[in-house]
């Protein structure tokens, strides 16, 4: 009996030695856990109470924790002032949102926090206004890209993570992958053969903005903009000819050229490049007062043109063989310079180039972005340097190449067939990042 009673002592020992190590007894058995406690009232930053706001971007900002330190999620409210508040964002997990809104309207907002368990806490509800007239943004710093069905994309490069994307313009446009940019205006080719013309310093200012609208019966493939003799004029390439068009008179001016594919202008010249007299043909001519034009000479070309820029005493052009992509140079006299080898593989007839400084940059389809010094022009292109990318996904097509200087360090911006990427170009062409709220995107136009 005495030994019965010490194995049973024993036991009992054991059991609140474990029982001591648990939270209790009711937690072995599983009706203990710990009450949930509901996320703390979020804490609204920006906009602060009663604010009036200069600008029609807006970003929101608020902190809020958890007392059982759990993951927390948002949703946001907003409405104008008067109306009931909407749901504009759920389960959001950032504590940053941005969107462009109405000026010269007052507004109301609020957050609710939410963690994994059900519970809930909500801020207080703030006021803001608009300013009926906030400040117009700086144009350079947007760029104005062609995204087919997605329309005309507009893009901030100094505010890349701050505002909601894509912001577009649709009014008026079916789709679009080609498009110009002057003097605070769009000039969007439309897949109906128009012209969509946009005053985007208006809407970016957030004023209403209709379209106009130019039929010129020419079936519209390519369009560029500029400035000759103090009119603006539209250079805008159809089916079987180009058009000078007068915007201010809307006087055109033909001229008989098929399939161009490339427009550069300079001054008070044109150079055109595509077919004339079944051939391909790079052509110079001069807008004379009244917006007449004067042939001004022509040369055969190589590759089938795709893009061209004008660079110091260069006429550069990039052209296609078969889904090759060349680049050709000729002096601004039209006298043959130099060929390169295949750059890389395009797709759906697309490629661009530009410059800067002294550095050329070719959006090269499979390749990606690549570039070379102009000053290395002076031997064959055959031999001249080209800079091939770091990080370029060779299942993307690159389509066109904006170069933009921020904070004293080069970057490319560059349509692609899945999205925009952004280069450091300072040196060896680098991806620091990608933008997938488009794709694809097609030609790009800024200030």
């Amino acid at each position: 009996m005495r030994k019965l009673s010490y194995i049973l002592l024993s036991i009992t020992g054991l059991i609140a030695l474990f029982l001591q190590g648990c939270t209790g007894i009711s937690d072995w058995f599983g009706g203990g856990q710990t009450t949930n406690r509901a996320p703390d009232k979020p804490s609204l930053i920006n906009p602060s109470d009663n604010q009036t706001l200069n600008t029609m971007y807006v970003e929101f900002e608020w902190t809020c924790s958890d007392p059982d330190k759990d993951t927390l999620t948002y949703d946001l409210y907003l409405s104008e002032q008067g109306q009931p508040l909407d749901v504009i964002e759920e389960n959001y997990s950032l504590t940053k949102y941005s969107t462009v809104l109405e000026p010269g309207k007052s507004y109301q907002w609020k957050v609710v926090a939410k963690d994994l368990k059900g519970a809930t806490s909500s801020s207080e509800i703030y006021t803001f206004s608009i300013s009926q007239s906030p400040t117009s943004p700086n144009l350079y710093d947007f760029l104005y890209i062609s995204g087919g069905t997605s329309k005309l994309v507009i893009y901030d490069i100094n505010q890349p993570n701050a505002l909601r994307y894509p912001i577009r313009y649709e009014e008026g446009i079916n789709s679009t992958k080609e498009l110009a940019f002057l003097d605070g205006w769009a000039y969007v080719v439309d897949s109906s053969g128009d012209i969509i013309c946009v005053n985007l310093k208006d809407y970016l200012s957030g004023k209403q903005t209709q379209p106009n609208i130019i039929s010129l019966a020419i079936n519209a493939k390519r369009v560029d903009a500029g400035s000759f003799n103090g009119s603006n004029y539209l250079i805008v390439a159809g089916d079987e000819r180009v058009l000078v068009y007068n915007i201010a008179t809307e006087s055109t001016q033909p001229y008989d050229m098929s399939s161009v594919g490339a427009i550069a202008i300079n001054q008070d010249t044109i150079y055109l490049a595509g077919v004339k007299d079944e051939k391909l043909k790079l052509v110079k001519m001069s807008i004379e007062s009244q917006g007449f034009l004067n042939h001004q000479g022509e040369v055969e070309i190589n590759y089938t043109p795709v893009d061209m820029i004008l660079k110091d005493d260069y006429i550069l052009i990039i052209g296609r063989d078969s889904d090759q992509l060349y680049l050709e140079a000729y002096r601004n006299d039209l006298t043959p310079y130099a060929t390169s080898v295949a750059l890389g593989e395009i797709a759906e007839n697309f490629a661009g180039i530009t410059a800067y400084d002294d550095k050329v940059f070719v959006a090269a389809g499979n390749s990606g972005i690549l570039c070379f010094n102009v000053d290395d022009l002076a031997g064959n292109l055959e031999e001249t340097e080209i800079i091939f990318p770091i990080g370029w996904n060779t299942s993307a097509y690159a389509h066109d190449v904006v170069i933009r200087e921020l904070s004293g360090a080069l970057y490319a911006y560059v349509s692609a067939s899945d999205g925009l990427y952004v280069f450091d170009v300072d040196d060896i062409p680098q991806k620091i990042s990608k933008v997938d709220f488009v794709s694809p995107l097609y030609r790009i136009s800024a200030q």
